[in-house]
């Protein structure tokens, strides 16, 4: 029995999501470390050389990223503290 290996075993191919959400494909040689953004999206930074030989880089994510919150800062949902406590009866 003989088995067909394709492509390098040393390359690995790794699916991240670019800005728009789309899933693409890309070698993890060219990925930088893990860090996360400023929405707190998981991303790595890719190192990629254009046919005219600029290289170039561009942020890409291990997950579908997040845009900017809507909620402003002191705004939100209405919690337990933000409510009137009716005050205690006592019956008897």
């Amino acid at each position: 029995m003989v088995f067909k290996m394709s492509g390098s075993p040393l390359l690995k191919d790794v699916k991240m999501y670019n800005g728009n959400g789309d899933q693409i494909t890309v070698d993890d040689t060219t990925l930088g470390k893990v860090y996360r953004d400023e929405n707190g999206n998981e991303a790595r930074d890719y190192t990629y050389t254009t046919k005219e030989g600029e290289k170039g880089t561009d942020v890409l994510y291990l997950n579908k990223p997040r845009g900017e919150s809507e909620i402003k800062e002191g705004e939100g949902p209405n919690t337990p503290s933000d409510r009137l406590i009716d005050p205690e009866r006592n019956f008897a």
